[in-house]
């Protein structure tokens, strides 16, 4: 992005962010009228917030406690070699900080990635919204020839429409906050305990044995990513793009990638996130970091977001049914927010 666009993360007032969240989390009825807050997204172990309330230059994405500051700092420097590594291979992040607060009581720390919000209209699915279906749009060849350099045995990339900005100078990715690295055995370089702490005991070790293994280590596999990448076009309401995005997979992947295999593959997600199509939301992270094109206010259609119960993952009735949540799909069961994601699949 421009760098007169580039807000200045360390002039946020991080404890100032954690306090408001706290604040909102621990009283209901702040949540239900005025919070302070300015939520620009959500997941289920996640919560982003637009700093300033007022007017969001910078979208800071709280991210599960750390137990201690030293578990932070191993995921600092996961982060951050993610980041490089994808700067190596030729895909530009959108300029991202991760910064930590400890709050007065200590014994945890509270991590945020901090990344600047962006314009709705530069997204990936708006600039695909805003014209004709095309396998020559720019995007598209820029995003695949992307997830060709990245993956391999050892990386993944999350390669969603969702997950993408483009303007002017370029392509950006803004889902960074897992950092997609694995070992030669293909075990997963981040502890992912760190996320499914913020899930109920009794499923953790599920999640983490059975479940987000191939979930998340899917995603070194260049025609699954692209697959993937095509069938949640049909969320983002742009099912009329599939045909030339397939063009474009196409000329890349072998078998050859159909319509029919991107249908199956979305219907086999859609019973775990219920209704998705009927919600379209959108992947977590491009709601996180898009400029609202009006006020998203502090109360109001937003004001459930941040109570205790829909900050925490204790509703979901299946393992596999969180994990897919927390990875983007949204479902019925969570209130809709007046925010960018919204107002772009509507």
């Amino acid at each position: 992005m421009p760098e007169a666009a580039v807000p200045a993360f360390g002039d946020v007032d991080l404890d100032a962010v954690e306090d408001a969240v706290v604040r909102a989390l621990a009283d209901r009825a702040a949540a239900a009228g005025d919070s302070g807050l300015s939520v620009l997204g959500y997941g289920e172990i996640s919560l982003v917030i637009g700093w300033p309330a007022t007017r969001p230059t910078v979208a800071c994405k709280r991210l599960p406690r750390f137990p201690s500051p030293a578990a932070a700092e191993e995921y600092r420097e996961r982060f951050e070699a993610y980041l490089a590594l994808l700067v190596d291979r030729g895909v530009r992040p959108v300029r991202s900080e991760f910064r930590t607060v400890t709050p007065p009581r200590g014994g945890h720390v509270v991590g945020y990635v901090m990344q600047t919000v962006l314009p709705g209209d530069r997204l990936g699915p708006e600039v695909l919204r805003s014209s004709s279906p095309d396998p020559d749009q720019p995007m598209l060849r820029a995003v695949t020839d992307c997830v060709l350099r990245v993956c391999d045995d050892h990386t993944g990339l999350d390669a969603q429409i969702s997950n993408w900005a483009h303007d002017a100078d370029g392509l950006h990715y803004l889902d960074v906050t897992t950092p997609m690295r694995f070992d030669d055995a293909g075990r997963m370089d981040l502890d992912m305990g760190l996320f499914l702490a913020a899930y109920p005991w009794a499923l953790r070790a599920v999640i983490g044995r059975f479940v987000a293994p191939g979930v998340v280590g899917a995603y070194r596999d260049p025609r699954h990513v692209l697959v993937d990448m095509t069938a949640n076009l049909i969320k983002e309401r742009l099912s009329g793009w599939i045909p030339a995005v397939l063009e474009v997979v196409n000329d890349v992947v072998s078998p050859a990638v159909g319509e029919a295999e991107v249908e199956r593959y979305y219907r086999s997600d859609a019973p775990l996130g219920g209704d998705v199509a009927a919600q379209a939301g959108g992947p977590l992270v491009a709601a996180q970091h898009s400029a609202p094109r009006v006020p998203v206010p502090a109360s109001g259609p937003c004001r459930t977001l941040v109570t205790r119960d829909s900050c925490r993952p204790g509703s979901s009735a299946a393992a596999r049914a969180w994990w897919m949540r927390s990875r983007g799909r949204r479902t019925s069961a969570w209130p809709r927010c007046n925010s960018v994601a919204d107002q772009r699949s509507g």
